[in-house]
C-alpha cells in the first residue's frame, strides 16, 4: 500500500514540473502577448484574440498579464485584445499585427485605460463642495 501511495506522489510531481515557458517547442513559434493598465499594473483575464487569414486563436491573460500564444506557421498575424469590464482602449490600439519567424517568440504590448478614474479630485471646505 505504501509503495501505491509513494508511485501516486512521484507521478504527480512529475506532473506539475512543467515551467509555463514561452520558449518555442519542435516547429512551434510564441506570440507573447502583454497587457497592461494605464499605470502599468498586469491586467488579467484580458481576452486574446490571434487571426490569420481564417485561422482563428483565442487566449486569455494570466494574473501576470501575459499570454502565450503557440502558432505553427511563420506570416503577419492580427492580434486583437478585448478590453473587461473596468478597462477602455487607450490612445494605443487594441488591435495589432505582428510577423511571427519559424521558431522564435514575438512580443506584443498592449496598454488599456482603467474607467472610472480621474485625477482631479472634488475640492471640499467647511461650507462644503464647492465644485471641481
Amino acid at each position: 500500500m505504501r509503495y501505491l501511495i509513494l508511485l501516486g506522489l512521484i507521478t504527480t510531481v512529475t506532473g506539475c514540473g512543467s515551467s509555463g515557458s514561452t520558449e518555442p517547442t519542435g516547429s512551434q513559434s510564441i506570440i507573447d502577448v502583454t497587457v497592461r493598465d494605464d499605470i502599468g499594473v498586469p491586467v488579467d483575464r484580458i481576452p486574446v484574440i490571434v487571426t490569420m487569414s481564417v485561422n482563428r486563436i483565442d487566449g486569455r491573460t494570466g494574473s501576470n498579464g501575459k499570454a502565450g500564444i503557440s502558432v505553427s506557421s511563420p506570416g503577419t498575424y492580427t492580434i486583437r485584445v478585448v478590453p473587461r469590464d473596468g478597462y477602455a482602449g487607450s490612445l494605443e490600439p487594441t488591435v495589432k499585427s505582428v510577423s511571427v519567424e519559424t521558431n522564435a517568440t514575438a512580443l506584443v504590448d498592449f496598454r488599456l485605460s482603467r474607467t472610472g478614474n480621474s485625477d482631479t479630485n472634488p475640492k471640499e471646505h467647511s461650507g462644503g463642495y464647492t465644485g471641481w
